[in-house]
């Protein structure tokens, strides 16, 4: 009876006075989108439980089934949406597991904690050990089957809050009133399922690009820059490596540097020392890691002054046009302000104008 959607309010509410930042972080928004689930599913099978005649090993078998299954259901669209991916066998590795921790790792662990202080833990520590080792002998089983993870593309910002008003009004809603939580909740996947990945994104330094295909992304190296690549492939829903991507149709090598065509524009990623002239010359737009001083031609050139503030580029298509978007052209009021001679004025969005 202690166990209500009340207490878990509570306890949502003591974590967000203490660490309000908690709330964007993915164990908060997971633990406690299984918690509500379960707390809920299980209050709703225990009202169907009383009103049924049931054999007792039942409830029991049932009750590891539903943990299972809300459990995974409630915390998926957070995972896909934090870490890019879905386990299409969570449901089976979970029911090979959950029911191992909750009888035998969190009981034997109690009692090793309750026969350490008298130097006895060891017995219970060995039964812990092999409820463990069974667990990660399942989910080392688990993943390497063909198909056990699919990659999922990271969702337009709006998605998550539709999923949990949605969610949340089919919990707390009563009569039939609650199914109008659907709604939202279809909404966010389908804003999820058409959601649009850049044509183009580049690094701040112009070492890095990724320029989106029919197979994928084609990345301009194989290796260098890697953690920025992973997460460029795996906003994408994409699961290969950085090699693999670099090894895709859309970069090709250039005297000056490394070309590529963006939705019929000519592109180049300047090499250091190159002559930016001659490339202004040649390509519609050039981005250059390194000071390269006035250049006078028809491209855009996008230069170090302008990606030390901007981080990562991303090229959207927006009609006949290229809309260039920074990851860094916001600042908030509670900022502290860059300090020192080097910091430089702020973004000028002028700089990122459309490319025609």
């Amino acid at each position: 009876a202690a166990i209500t959607l009340r207490s878990v309010a509570v306890a949502g509410t003591i974590i967000l006075l203490w660490q309000p930042e908690a709330l964007l972080e993915p164990g908060f928004q997971m633990s406690f989108a299984a918690t509500i689930a379960l707390v809920a599913g299980f209050e709703a099978f225990g009202r169907l439980v009383e009103r049924r005649s049931l054999p007792r090993i039942l409830p029991a078998v049932l009750a590891v089934l539903l943990s299972s299954l809300i459990g995974g259901l409630a915390t998926a669209p957070y995972a896909a949406a934090h870490f890019n991916r879905f386990t299409d066998y969570g449901l089976v590795a979970n029911l090979l597991t959950v029911s191992v921790m909750g009888a035998v790792v969190m009981p034997a662990g109690v009692v090793a904690a309750m026969l350490a202080p008298f130097g006895l833990a060891a017995p219970a520590l060995w039964v812990m050990e092999q409820g463990a080792r069974w667990i990660l002998y399942v989910a080392d089983r688990i993943a390497g089957l063909e198909g056990a993870v699919t990659g999922i593309p990271a969702p337009p910002a709006v998605v998550l809050p539709l999923v949990t008003l949605g969610a949340l009004w089919l919990i707390l809603w009563p009569l039939r009133e609650r199914w109008a939580g659907v709604v939202p909740v279809m909404a966010a996947l389908w804003l999820w399922q058409g959601a649009e990945r850049p044509l183009l994104l580049v690094d701040p330094a112009a070492r890095l690009a990724g320029l989106a295909g029919e197979g994928g992304r084609s990345l301009s190296r194989a290796r260098g820059e890697g953690f920025t690549a992973t997460n460029w492939l795996e906003n994408d829903g994409d699961l290969s490596g950085q090699a693999q991507a670099a090894g895709r149709a859309g970069f090709l090598p250039d005297p000056l540097g490394t070309a590529f065509d963006l939705a019929g524009r000519r592109g180049l990623l300047l090499a250091d020392g190159a002559d930016a002239a001659a490339a202004c010359a040649r390509f519609d737009l050039v981005l250059a890691g390194a000071e390269v001083g006035a250049v006078d031609g028809p491209c855009r050139l996008i230069g170090p002054a302008v990606l030390a503030r901007s981080g990562t580029l991303a090229f959207h298509r927006d009609g006949d046009r290229i809309r260039i978007a920074a990851t860094r052209d916001a600042r908030r009021a509670w900022s502290m302000p860059e300090a020192g001679p080097e910091a430089g004025p702020a973004l000028d969005l002028a700089d990122l104008r459309p490319l025609q």
